[in-house]
């Protein structure tokens, strides 16, 4: 989950602090990191893991070897 806010303000720091104490108890750490990495952009159009796996090597995430997998997270 992303605020989609990118104002700088104390306010705006404050709301997300109160956000993230939500969302720790209401998910699990796998996933706050599941939602975060399904979110991000990760270049060449690609929002997420799955995105950015077909973009840059035209396979599923689950398919990735271990360097595909450390090119797409660097």
């Amino acid at each position: 989950m992303t605020t989609g806010n990118d104002q700088y303000s104390l306010f705006r720091k404050f709301r997300e602090v109160v956000l993230a104490a939500k969302m720790s108890k209401e998910m699990t750490k796998e996933q706050i990191l599941g939602n975060y990495l399904n979110a991000i952009y990760l270049g060449r159009g690609a929002y997420g893991i799955q995105a950015a796996s077909q973009a840059y090597f035209g396979k599923n995430v689950q398919d990735l070897n271990a360097s595909e997998g450390a090119m797409i997270a660097g």
